[in-house]
């Protein structure tokens, strides 16, 4: 697969949206996925959630992981990184 475009969305109210535009090779044109992580305390027990979309709005997939203690920041980069590693195999 070859990302065409990568673009964020959101806000403090909102979670992460990443959109991954897949060219025109493929038959899925779009693939959303939203993307949250964290911890309780910096660092602390830490997880992540993924939702993908196709460009209609359709449910394709769900990730979630339980990363032990990490920091904030590793739970939120862990969280895209397995969003990019989903829409790279799928």
């Amino acid at each position: 697969m070859k990302v065409v475009t990568a673009f964020f969305t959101g806000n403090r109210m909102d979670r992460t949206r990443l959109v991954l535009d897949l060219g025109e090779n493929r038959n899925l044109k779009m693939l959303v996925a939203y993307v949250d992580g964290g911890s309780r305390g910096n660092p602390g027990p830490a997880g992540y959630g993924v939702y993908i979309l196709d460009e209609n709005g359709n449910e394709l997939g769900s990730l979630f992981k339980n990363l032990g203690i990490q920091t904030n920041n590793f739970a939120e980069y862990s969280g895209l990184i397995a969003a990019l590693n989903y829409a790279s195999t799928n």
